[in-house]
């Protein structure tokens, strides 16, 4: 069906929905005007012009022109400062923090093995069951008086964590120094490994807090320092300007 000049022609159908029923209340012809193609076409050049401008006004910094002064170069060199920092500095910065504290965390490891050894510890007395504390927590083990054999063979006594319910004689795993002195236990690798994760983390964190804090407060004193070289400058054009237009 060919239509001419002012006349419409349908596209297609568009239905529409009772709002309380949700059924189809009637099918009506979608038109649009003759022509419209071309105006269709039109609009998409529009559009793209537009995004074309928009990419353009985002790195006008980085481009000559009468317009650009030497505080928008140093602005836009802060802002890829800023993005290196923070895309490849604090995450570089977390994996070095992390990478030293499991080294750390590990030869810590490696002593602790070698000095504590687990010995077998009779429980002197009852542990109580389980009571609630003032901030409603439980305690899941409980200061108890042991005694446990010494490696050069004399019986020591002294106070560990035990878990509630246990009786007095009961038989419990302690760890000991060489000297025979009560201890705790040894870090493993599970331990060594989350350590080490928690302060890369924290690490790449603080590093990220405080590229921003640097960059927010530069692009604060650019800002002001901009500022103040608008004032000069409308300073000596304000009154050309309004001779001219007065």
């Amino acid at each position: 069906m060919t239509s001419g000049p002012g006349q419409t022609e349908p596209v297609g159908e568009r239905t529409f929905l009772m709002p309380a029923t949700g059924r189809k209340a009637l099918d009506v012809p979608r038109v649009v005007p003759a022509g419209a193609p071309g105006r269709v076409g039109a609009l998409c050049v529009w559009r793209r012009r537009c995004r074309l401008m928009r990419a353009a006004q985002r790195w006008w910094r980085w481009r000559r022109n009468p317009l650009r002064r030497r505080i928008d170069v140093l602005d836009a060199w802060l802002g890829l400062l800023t993005s290196v920092l923070l895309l490849v500095g604090a995450p570089a910065v977390g994996l070095s923090v992390a990478s030293w504290s499991y080294g750390v965390q590990s030869r810590t490891m490696g002593e602790q093995q070698k000095t504590r050894h687990p010995v077998t510890a009779e429980l002197m007395q009852d542990v109580s069951a389980t009571k609630p504390q003032r901030d409603g927590a439980v305690e899941s083990r409980y200061p108890t008086k042991v005694r446990w054999r010494a490696p050069d063979g004399s019986v020591r006594s002294g106070e560990t964590g035990v878990a509630a319910g246990k009786r007095k004689g009961a038989r419990i795993t302690v760890w000991i120094l060489n000297d025979g002195r009560l201890t705790a236990k040894p870090l493993d690798h599970d331990g060594v490994q989350s350590t080490a994760t928690a302060t890369g983390m924290w690490a790449g964190t603080a590093a990220g807090t405080v590229v921003l804090s640097a960059a927010w407060w530069a692009r604060g004193a650019l800002d002001r320092r901009r500022l103040d070289q608008w004032a000069e400058e409308w300073a000596e054009v304000g009154p050309l300007w309004r001779r001219r237009t007065g």
